[in-house]
């Protein structure tokens, strides 16, 4: 019954084939852009102190939650269609963990580290934030138009963020987080800095059940992701800037 509602619930989100894949792409990470780490010179480091900067954040992707349950789907289903329900049910178990427990976009607590950081590497003339803003097309044009073309702006992403089973263990999980952090000269629209982090929680002989994750309000979920957000902070810090 419960593998029957679940495809019903699939079937009346409606979710376009395009977005399914685009799904896939990032769970799977064949055939998917990467991201490359580029290091801003030192001697750009030097030319741009003083400058403005201006912080932003997205609007965060849906937290994707595959339980061993939701794999039953795929196998029921079959082939290609099955793996896309499984990817689909995942997405819509996960955002209904994140808003039932209030928890935030770790981009949020990472851009706000950043950016009392660049601003004290740069000795920033001024700095501002705006958070969770639709940049569905991830523009760089885009952002240095928003800021007038002046100074400097670093945009922090969340790639993604999940909570999986391991492949040879159904009943332990993991927490995966993913962020990208630019710096790019408004002036010009040019990614000057960039670099991208992945957060892995646990292996696999000391990772915890899906129940010890989100119960007690998802208290050991929040620590997970607050656990990636310093991590992913520090890397970028190491990364961004040479010194």
């Amino acid at each position: 019954m419960e593998i029957v509602d679940e495809f019903l619930l699939l079937t009346e989100w409606g979710l376009e084939m395009k977005k399914v894949l685009g799904v896939i792409c990032v769970i799977a990470l064949a055939g998917c852009a990467s991201v490359s780490t580029v290091t801003v010179p030192l001697d750009t480091v030097n030319a741009l102190q003083g400058s403005h900067l201006r912080t932003i954040t997205y609007k965060a992707p849906n937290f994707l939650a595959t339980t061993a349950g939701k794999a039953v789907i795929g196998a029921v289903i079959g082939g290609l269609v099955g793996g896309m329900t499984n990817l689909v049910v995942a997405g819509i178990g996960g955002k209904q963990i994140i808003a039932e427990n209030q928890i935030s976009d770790p981009a949020l607590t990472i851009a706000a580290q950043l950016s009392t950081f660049f601003a004290d590497k740069l000795r920033a003339g001024g700095t501002v934030t705006t958070s969770g803003r639709d940049w569905s097309a991830d523009s760089t044009q885009t952002l240095s138009k928003a800021v007038g073309k002046k100074g400097l702006v670093l945009d922090v992403k969340t790639l993604q963020w999940m909570l999986g089973y391991f492949p040879t263990d159904w009943s332990h999980y993991k927490v995966t987080y993913e962020v990208r952090a630019r710096l790019i000269h408004a002036e010009t629209g040019k990614v000057i800095g960039q670099v991208p982090c992945t957060y892995l929680s646990d292996t696999e002989n000391i990772a915890p059940t899906y129940e010890q994750l989100i119960g007690n309000h998802a208290a050991l979920l929040k620590d997970k992701l607050a656990s990636a957000a310093t991590t992913c902070t520090e890397f970028i810090k190491r990364n961004m800037l040479s010194s």
